[in-house]
């Protein structure tokens, strides 16, 4: 029995002591920040299981983190750039701020797990913020919802070699706020909009393309992406995007640019637009018939009814366009009296009722007196 024991320790024994977990996230703030100036704010995450020399345990190939903070006080204007993860910075539709990091293919870090593709080491992150004029004494910032997506060491870093594991921690330091004499400046916030459904995707596919820009056969990603006559932020790991239209708009010009110059860009849907919901299809097929499909789903609004046209062609148009407002002006006044006869009459209602009583109070009084007489 005891034998029996010690060979199950014995196999399972390296199994616990290499189990992978997030030991510790944490955040550096300056002690104080200056209004108009900039200031260092560094993300810390402290890995336990990640063996740099095992041929067979897992390695980091992308992390992401969610940051809570005031964003009309610290405006993020940089991130440092690290020798081995692309670091970008984005922004959700509840404008939530999320760090999205993955393997970056020409890293020269000695970092690197035995593969000499994933990392195996802690991580640390540098984003630069300006601080905005206000009355504010101090702020907060807070980092929660880490994930970190480890693949096997000399895999093919697909979906069945991935292990995802979380940190249930936030942790959230204060800056304190003082004032100086430094003129403000115009700091553009760096982030990118996206879904929060397309985070894990972006993570994948970024990953992704450490195997895929190697082989250019397999790129099937648009460099660039344009619609005529919209501002629209592409970033091509993003592969959903809306955009709102007029409801006279039954088409739109779509410019798509492939990293390969030998794949094809189909677009579909975006010379039929006649419902209010719509989508928009860009598929990019790479040398090796692999597909990617970037989405657009063009939402339809309706006008205000109560916008006054810009443009007046005939005297028609002004006549109608007065008598319209005049109707408008007239119905206006005519809910205004209404409303100051309403008061009156409330008036002359609690008068009258104000009166009854006392005269009632008075006959009940003349009453008891001849009673009592």
């Amino acid at each position: 029995m005891k034998k029996i024991i010690i060979v199950l320790l014995i196999m399972f024994f390296p199994i616990f002591i290499y189990a992978q977990e997030i030991e510790k996230v944490d955040i550096t703030v300056p002690s104080k920040a200056s209004i108009n100036s900039n200031i260092s704010v560094s993300f810390d995450l402290t890995f336990s299981g990640l063996n740099a020399k095992s041929t067979n345990g897992y390695g980091i190939g992308g992390y992401t983190f969610q940051l809570d903070f005031d964003d009309t006080v610290l405006v993020p204007a940089s991130i440092e750039k690290n020798e081995f993860f692309n670091i970008n910075l984005y922004k959700d539709e509840n404008k939530k701020y999320h760090v999205i990091a993955t393997i970056n293919k020409d890293n020269k870090s000695k970092k690197k797990c035995a593969d000499n593709v994933l990392y195996c080491s802690n991580i640390k992150n540098t984003i630069v913020f300006n601080v905005k004029s206000t009355s504010l004494t101090k702020t907060n910032i807070k980092v929660f919802a880490v994930s970190a997506y480890l693949y096997k060491v000399n895999s093919e870093l697909k979906d069945t070699d991935r292990l995802i594991i979380d940190s249930i921690k936030d942790v959230n330091k204060d800056i304190k706020i003082v004032k100086s004499n430094l003129k403000s400046s115009n700091t553009k916030n760096i982030s990118s909009k996206i879904q929060t459904k397309e985070i894990e995707k972006t993570v994948e596919s970024r990953v992704q393309d450490y195997k895929i820009l190697s082989d250019s056969k397999s790129n099937n990603y648009l460099s660039a992406l344009e619609i005529e006559g919209y501002d629209i932020s592409f970033d091509k790991h993003i592969l959903t995007y809306d955009l709102s239209v007029n409801t006279d708009v039954s088409n739109i010009v779509i410019k798509a640019t492939s990293e390969n110059e030998k794949a094809k860009i189909e677009i579909k849907g975006n010379d039929d637009l006649n419902q209010k919901e719509n989508i928009v299809e860009i598929i990019v097929t790479a040398e090796d018939k692999s597909k990617k499909t970037y989405k657009i789903n063009v939402i339809k609004e309706s006008q205000n009814e109560e916008e006054i046209p810009q443009e007046i062609e005939t005297k028609e148009d002004i006549k109608n366009l007065y008598n319209d407002i005049k109707k408008k002006l007239e119905n206006k006044e005519t809910i205004k009296l209404l409303e100051i006869i309403g008061v009156i009459l409330f008036g002359i209602i609690v008068f009258v009722v104000i009166v009854k009583v006392i005269m009632n109070r008075k006959l009940n009084k003349k009453i008891k007196k001849f009673e009592d007489f």
